[in-house]
């Protein structure tokens, strides 16, 4: 069995998929918690490393409140080819800042 987060190429499904269970389904029905949206506002509109500082600032945050656990970030991007561009963005950052 396979999974996917992108089950799709342009507007079309992949002829196997059995069943759908989108993010937000997840988050109503509490099997994973509420998603902490950075959303883009005239400070971080078109500011990378802004939208990193804020992101980076709320897992320190995280990681000190729930020192027991390990926390995760997770970004969620629109398609394969932003989360290429997204990933670039947080490596820049994280190289830069650490």
């Amino acid at each position: 069995m396979g999974f996917s987060g992108t089950p799709y190429i342009e507007n079309d499904y992949f002829t196997d998929i059995i069943c759908r269970y989108s993010l937000l389904d997840a988050m109503e029905q509490k099997f994973v918690k509420n998603i902490d949206y950075v959303v883009e506002d005239t400070i971080t509109k078109g500011n990378n490393y802004i939208r990193m500082q804020i992101i980076h600032q709320n897992h320190e945050k995280i990681k000190a409140k729930y020192y027991k656990i390990k926390p995760i970030t997770i970004v969620i991007s629109k398609d394969i080819d932003h989360c290429k561009k997204d990933r670039q963005i947080i490596v820049d950052y994280l190289i830069k800042e650490l």
